[in-house]
């Protein structure tokens, strides 16, 4: 399917040097359009309600909201298809890629190391997964209580 517009791009992520590194990137695409950043999970969820992107890069291990409970919030609220960006240990991918699905996310790509060539097969495996992403149709998940969202965000230890 061929699209005529940019796909609408938000990147979510605490870190300003992988914040700007994935802006950079993902803005030399012609298909695609940064249409906003968020700092932290809560601002993802409210960058996402008000600008209704069709995609959003979301970090795993972010301030006052973790990407986790920003994506379950952000699929009641105003669902969006997610693409978890994380930086965690082998051993613990696998548990996360399962709790960033339950949460609603479509995709976990591991960030990745400081090597030139590791970030620019990263951007390119980004920009791939966010044009492939914008294909699937979006679902709404049912909103877990409040209590639920701020007890996971305090609890969670990925990152």
């Amino acid at each position: 399917m061929s699209r005529r517009e940019p796909i609408r791009v938000l990147v979510a992520d605490d870190s300003v040097t992988m914040r700007t590194a994935l802006v950079a990137m993902l803005g030399e695409e012609q298909d695609l359009r940064i249409v906003g950043q968020a700092r932290d999970g809560l601002e993802a969820v409210e960058k996402a309600r008000a600008l209704r992107p069709d995609v959003i890069t979301m970090d795993v291990n972010m301030p006052r909201l973790d990407g986790l409970g920003a994506t379950a919030a952000i699929m009641a609220e105003s669902p969006s298809r997610v693409l978890m960006v994380c930086a965690v240990s082998e051993d613990r991918q696998l548990d996360l890629s399962f709790r960033a699905m339950a949460a609603g996310a479509l995709e976990v790509i591991s960030k990745p190391g400081p090597a030139p060539d590791e970030l620019r097969r990263f951007g390119r495996r980004v920009a791939e997964a966010v044009r492939l992403m914008a294909e699937v149709p979006v679902v709404r998940r049912h909103r877990a209580s409040e209590q639920g969202l701020l007890s996971h965000a305090a609890s969670a230890g990925v990152g």
